[in-house]
């Protein structure tokens, strides 16, 4: 027996906000936080909305980061989603683990706050 063929990704987004996420997203998070999508190029994946659901897939070493097995819900522009230089996100451990433990001690709380003034005054765009 075939399953059925589940719903497509929501992407209608609200007027207002243009942050504010599709509102069927809302209903997913609090009915299924872990559900099965059919995204724009046709593939099947899964789309966790909850924060605990979220968490644990983030942690779980059995998901990847990498560039090649990522799914994006709308087509880029970009060489074949492919890592640009000096972007270490979609690595997994242990390189990425060896690139964060480098960086770790340049951006902690009492740095960022530091920086903070810089930033909200936009020192940073004419340098």
């Amino acid at each position: 027996m075939t399953e059925p063929m589940p719903p497509e990704l929501p992407r209608e987004r609200p007027a207002g906000c243009p942050f504010d996420p599709p509102a069927e997203l809302a209903v997913l998070r609090e009915q299924d936080p872990l559900t099965r999508l059919r995204f724009p190029d046709g593939h099947i994946g899964w789309l966790a909305t909850g924060h605990t659901t979220v968490r644990a897939v983030l942690a779980d070493p059995r998901f990847s980061a990498r560039s090649e097995y990522l799914r994006r819900p709308r087509a880029r522009s970009d060489a074949a989603g492919q890592p640009r230089p000096g972007m270490f996100l979609r690595y997994d451990p242990p390189e990425h683990t060896r690139f964060r433990t480098l960086l770790t001690a340049r951006f902690t709380a009492r740095r960022m706050r530091q920086l903070t003034r810089r930033v909200e005054e936009g020192a940073f765009l004419s340098e």
